[in-house]
């Protein structure tokens, strides 16, 4: 077998792998970290007080 086809076919299926797992990668990195807009609401009405917006910075309002 021609080494040079065989590394091509290598990247082919490590491409096609990639692609099938990336639904399931993406599902598994928004789980991995915590939404803390919802957090802070939550805790929030455990104590009783209303939630302040600017409580959570921008880049975890997701």
């Amino acid at each position: 077998m021609n080494p040079a086809e065989l590394v091509r076919r290598i990247h082919d299926i490590q491409d096609r792998l990639e692609d099938m797992a990336a639904p399931r990668t993406a599902r598994l990195a928004r789980r991995a970290c915590p939404d803390m807009a919802y957090l802070n609401k939550t805790l929030a009405r455990i104590a009783g007080v209303e939630p302040e917006d600017n409580e959570t910075p921008e880049a975890d309002k997701d």
